[in-house]
């Protein structure tokens, strides 16, 4: 390739510190085609580059595909660029052009599964300060830059390794801290030497299953274990020990989710109790129960945009009257049954429910209801039978669903579009 490029334009990428691709033919038009346009005057601009064309030189700035962590600069002297194959210039540019509009503006979505990750058996997603994201598996932990997938599997001859392939939750704290839950315990994630580092818990003879990992504004990292309740974090010393006012509070350890609002009041679902509302002095706290039946199930509790307390649990969705000190039930078409595995709030307006065997769904406000949430999935999924069991927005906008047996599914905020400016 490289040797073709330069008979045909003159000069070798490498002389000019141009890097070809070979593992993504997106990038490598990006980079073709900056290099052979010239004396025009225009730039192209998207999510992944942008090109611009000055009297003296021509510049380019390429982002990482999807992602914005990994930025190149290129300056290529005008002088340099040769007129002498401009018929095949013209043609590779229109091919290239079409090709790279092709690349950008028809991509839906993106499906990674099995032959990507380390298993298919998604458990939970997160994307690090770094803008990298982190897919926990049954069998593994990755980690994604945009192009490559990286595996991390325990070692019993590495105590540095990760302690479990059964990963649970992912968090990052406000210091930029990893900190991975395993059904075996807790780590924090060194970047600098890619390893992993073992907290140890206080107060307990059983194994630590760690389903929920989260800060709260105080600054306090709090935990679910399973069956064993709540616990809060000291990244310092690198040990965690129970809540056990909360527990007591709660009159149970079976916690299955939580959530602090701009209130700082802190909602807990429990597994049979419905949800208790703790104030933020931690001097009272509120009982409610969701379905009024002896075994009250919630399993998440999370705040919608406008502050609204939303709740699920025994196959319905919930949202808190404020005035009536009340849950009240959601409509859903047909009276479905939604195994609702996950709640999330899209900073562009949507709340939207995974559930795992009837697709995605959103909240009307002003109706009440559940309304389908309407989204491209890949040819090879169908969305309502995707078994979605956790979401995730990046920073980018764009939507990420982790379907248990199937892989990841990333959907784009909006298609890439080229902006062209006349100096």
């Amino acid at each position: 390739f490289s040797r073709a490029f330069k008979k045909s334009v003159g000069f070798s990428p490498s002389e000019y510190k141009i890097t070809i691709s070979r593992s993504n033919r997106q990038i490598r038009l990006i980079h073709l085609l900056a290099v052979l346009i010239p004396r025009i005057s225009f730039s192209f601009h998207s999510r992944l580059f942008l090109f611009h064309r000055t009297k003296t030189s021509t510049l380019l700035l390429l982002k990482c595909v999807a992602f914005s962590q990994k930025v190149s600069y290129f300056a290529i002297p005008n002088t340099d660029l040769k007129m002498k194959h401009l018929l095949f210039v013209r043609s590779l540019l229109l091919i290239g052009a079409l090709l790279l509009t092709q690349n950008t503006l028809g991509i839906q979505s993106r499906f990674y599964g099995a032959g990507q990750l380390s298993s298919s058996l998604i458990t939970t997603l997160h994307q690090d300060d770094k803008g990298y994201i982190w897919i926990g598996t049954e069998y593994g932990l990755n980690k994604f830059d945009g192009l490559h997938f990286i595996e991390y599997l325990h070692n019993e001859h590495d105590s540095l390794s990760i302690m479990s392939n059964g990963i649970r939750s992912l968090n990052s704290d406000r210091e930029g801290n990893l900190w991975v839950g395993f059904q075996t315990g807790l780590q924090r994630y060194d970047a600098g030497s890619d390893t992993f580092h073992r907290v140890t818990f206080e107060g307990t003879g059983y194994t630590p299953n760690v389903s929920a990992i989260k800060q709260l504004s105080s600054g306090e990292i709090w935990l679910i274990v399973s069956r064993l309740g709540i616990f809060t974090l000291n990244p310092e010393q690198m040990t965690a020990r129970p809540l056990s006012r909360v527990t007591e509070l709660c009159d149970t350890d079976h916690i299955n989710h939580f959530h602090e609002d701009s209130h700082k009041r802190i909602w807990i679902a429990t597994e049979e109790r419905g949800i208790y509302c703790i104030e933020n002095d931690f001097t009272r706290v509120t009982h409610y129960a969701l379905t009024n039946t002896a075994k009250d199930p919630a399993t998440l509790v999370e705040t919608n945009r406008n502050g609204m307390i939303i709740a699920a649990g025994g196959g319905k969705i919930f949202v808190f009257n404020e005035i009536e000190r009340r849950f009240e039930q959601l409509r859903v078409p047909q009276n479905l049954y939604l195994d609702t595995y996950d709640l999330l709030q899209r900073p562009g307006g949507d709340f939207i429910v995974a559930t795992f065997r009837n697709g995605l769904w959103r909240i009307n406000e002003e109706k009440k209801a559940l309304e389908e949430y309407a989204v491209s999935f890949p040819n090879e999924l169908n969305i309502r039978n995707a078994n979605t069991v956790k979401l995730m927005e990046d920073s980018e906008g764009n939507l990420w669903c982790g379907c248990f047996q199937r892989g990841i599914v990333m959907i784009p905020s909006a298609p890439a579009t080229f902006d062209v400016w006349d100096f």
